[in-house]
């Protein structure tokens, strides 16, 4: 059985201890987020997207999803000091 885009992507996310949010409206909207508390070395808590005008196919949703997770963990955690 092949294994769906959204699956390997929530199986990532588990993995790497991130969350995903999808929010439909007229488009879609998304935000990959690390574990509260924490920051990359560049200052990123997260990373998203949005498609306002539906364009966007959910397999492309989540190959942007796929991307933004590879960027935060591409990255040293820091603690975030406030």
């Amino acid at each position: 059985m092949k294994t769906s885009t959204k699956a390997k992507c929530e199986s990532f996310a588990k993995a790497n201890n991130l969350t995903i949010t999808i929010r439909r409206f007229s488009g879609i909207w998304y935000s990959v987020d690390l574990p509260k508390g924490l920051i990359t070395e560049s200052g990123n808590t997260g990373l998203g997207g949005e498609d306002d005008e539906g364009d966007m196919r959910m397999p492309e949703i989540w190959g942007a999803i796929m991307d933004d997770m590879e960027s935060l963990i591409s990255e040293k955690w820091l603690t975030a000091t406030i």
